[in-house]
Formats: structure tokens, sequence, C-alpha cells
């Protein structure tokens, strides 16, 4: 990576009306997939962009100036690339991860809603301030995942794809966001894919072009090696939120930093605790821009959800 990103420090913004919890043993859909669902019944009513402006490279001096001392990441999806821009304070962010890009089990990618023209004034403005844009490369079919991972001609595909896609746009890395996989292939085959993807990213554009995680907040049942994975990367965002949501029987936050069973806490040290004690420049945390609302049966805290 280009600059060290020195322990944890991150926001997500932009995306989220919905949410969701982990206090089950249950693994429940995160903020990222709920999003993405709901607004898949919009996207046939999407107009195709104007051409745009060329996407410029990035001002890698700009990377080295800026005053910030951590990396801040935030997730920008498609369906606020129109209204979110103006509200966008460009020298408190390090890195923008455009939301999202598809991928078939085969390894084929396809493009955000909008793309590029309705993008490329953003991330120009972006890289004259030196910050980063990334592409976030979306799967949540486990099928489709185990598909793509566990056969060498496809992963080469994509990640043939996926270099491409940021050469030809002026990007600066790609995250994956692949959640909920199969429990067999959360371990050693996803950290070979991230292996073998980083290494070609890096060996084809060069070290400053990143290539991270979006990784869970609760390790389910044990099945991720979270250091692996760390190491198999530049970085792992921690999506550190939806701990309680629509699924939840009581209302809760959705994100405590601490005193309960599941917290912001309890997945850094527990869950990341290796990562913490022997390479923390690899972790970001995520903390959510959104919140929940219920009816509850009464008004005092834990109270059972009557409607979310």
């Amino acid at each position: 990576m280009g600059k060290s990103l020195s322990t944890i420090a991150s926001l997500i913004f932009g995306m989220l009306l919905l949410s969701f919890p982990l206090v089950s043993q249950t693994e429940p859909k995160g903020i990222h997939q709920i999003e993405w669902e709901y607004y898949q019944q919009f996207k046939s009513a999407e107009k195709i962009p104007a051409p745009g402006e060329k996407i410029e490279p990035i001002n890698w001096k700009a990377t080295k100036n800026r005053y910030l001392n951590r990396a801040v990441f935030g997730y920008l999806p498609y369906w606020k690339r129109n209204s979110a821009p103006q509200y966008l304070q460009y020298n408190l962010l390090s890195h923008i991860a455009i939301f999202d890009w598809g991928t078939s089990p085969t390894g084929a990618l396809s493009d955000p809603v909008g793309w590029p023209g309705d993008w490329a004034a953003l991330i120009n403005n972006a890289h004259k301030y030196g910050i980063k844009v990334v592409m976030c490369v979306v799967e949540f079919d486990d099928d489709e995942m185990h598909t793509l991972l566990n056969n060498s001609k496809y992963r080469l595909t994509f990640i043939s794809n996926v270099i491409n896609e940021i050469q030809s746009y002026n990007l600066e890395g790609v995250n994956i966001d692949f959640e909920s996989p199969k429990t067999g292939d959360r371990s050693s085959v996803m950290n070979h894919f991230m292996t073998q993807l980083a290494d070609s990213v890096h060996s084809k554009l060069g070290s400053e072009y990143e290539v991270s995680f979006a990784g869970p907040a609760i390790n389910w049942g044990d099945h991720w090696d979270l250091a692996g994975l760390a190491g198999a990367c530049d970085y792992i965002f921690i999506m550190g939120y939806s701990f309680w949501g629509s699924w939840s029987s009581t209302a809760g936050p959705t994100a405590p930093l601490q005193g309960l069973a599941n917290s912001i806490t309890s997945s850094v040290t527990r869950e990341y605790g290796d990562v913490v004690a022997t390479h923390p420049e690899k972790l970001i945390l995520g903390v959510p821009y959104y919140g929940n609302h219920w009816q509850t049966q009464n008004n005092t805290e834990g109270s059972t959800a009557m409607d979310y």
C-alpha cells in the first residue's frame, strides 16, 4: 500500500436506510446486501448516463501531503451517486469505494449503475485531493461465489477483468465484498483467492494499488481465518454495524461500542485480536451512518420490538 493505515479508524456513508443484528447464532444479512437487494427494483428505471468527462489519474503527490494520519474509507452506493457528492468533505477522506460492480460465477463483471458518466466528476474531484477511488465488487450468492472461488479459470478471468477496469478508469484498487460464503469457502479458499488477486494487482499495477476485503464483524462458527485473510490482502474493512435490525426481537443499538456479548469492542479485540496484535495497520473499522427505528412494547431499554 502507498500509505500505512496506522491502526483503526474509518467511516461508512451514503447507503443506509435499513439495517439488521448479530445477537443470534444465525448469520444475518448485512446492510450492504440488504440495501443492494432493496434497490434492485429501481434499476430498470435508471437512465443511460451521458458520456461525462474523462476520468483523470489521481494526484499521487496529494496523497502524501494530506494531513490525515488515519485512513477514512467510505462506500458510496450508486443510488447516492447524484445526491451525496455535494456533501462530501474531500479533505476528510482518504478512500471512496464505488458500490458496486457485480460479478458472475465465471468472473465477468457488470458495471455500477450510471458508469462511468455519472461518476466521472466525483472521481476527478476526489483525485485532485489525493483520495483513492476503488471499485467495490460484490457477491451475495454463496453458490455463485463457490463456483468462482473454486475454479482456477474463472478466478483468472475475474482478476484480469478487475485489473482491466482499474487501468481503464484510473482507479486505485479494489474492495471485495463477498458476504456469507459457504462455510467451506471462508478460510483457505477465500484467502487463496485474495492472495492471488492481491499478488496480481501489485505485480501488474504496482504496490500503491490496493486490494482489500469487507470483513464480518463476527466470525460466525469460527470458519473464517481472519489473520490469514489480513495477510492475504492490503487490509480488511471491518463491517462494524448491523448488530440489531429488522430481524431482531428487541430494539437495540446498530453498533454498540461495548457492554454486550457482541459489540464493536468485541469485534476488534476478540474476532480480530490476532490481527490487532500483529498487524493493526491492516484493519479499518467501519462505523454506520444510519440508525434503526422501531415501534416497541414500551420505552424501556431493550423493549420487545412490535414493528420495524
